[in-house]
């Protein structure tokens, strides 16, 4: 073999190679983001409460399993009220770093 054809073998096969390279960095980058995406569902998921409710005769029982945030219970609390409900008792309970489980019990208020 002669210098000329040695370089074009070598040559033919670095496009070779960089290729393979830019399908599999594809490949990669594909992956990486799926990844991602799906990590965010699941971190998504996660993030929406849990929400139990059982009623008894006049009485309610709500039962809320959610990430903690700023004045959740008094929110609650509020919407609760606004539904012509009176709070008989709350319990709020950190569960972990970032959960908040709140058990709220209520009455219905009749209005005649």
């Amino acid at each position: 073999m002669d210098k000329g054809s040695i370089f074009e073998d070598a040559i033919n096969y670095t496009k070779e190679l960089q290729e393979r390279v830019r399908i599999l960095e594809e490949k990669s980058e594909k992956r990486a983001m799926k990844s991602s995406i799906e990590q965010s569902s699941m971190f998504e998921e996660r993030s929406l409460p849990e929400v139990e409710a059982k009623v008894n005769d006049n009485q309610i029982l709500v039962k809320v399993l959610c990430k903690k945030q700023k004045d959740v219970l008094p929110k609650l609390i509020w919407k609760v009220e606004s539904l012509n409900m009176m709070v008989i008792s709350t319990n709020a309970t950190s569960f972990g770093d970032v959960n908040l489980d709140i058990t709220v019990v209520a009455e219905v208020i009749y209005i005649y």
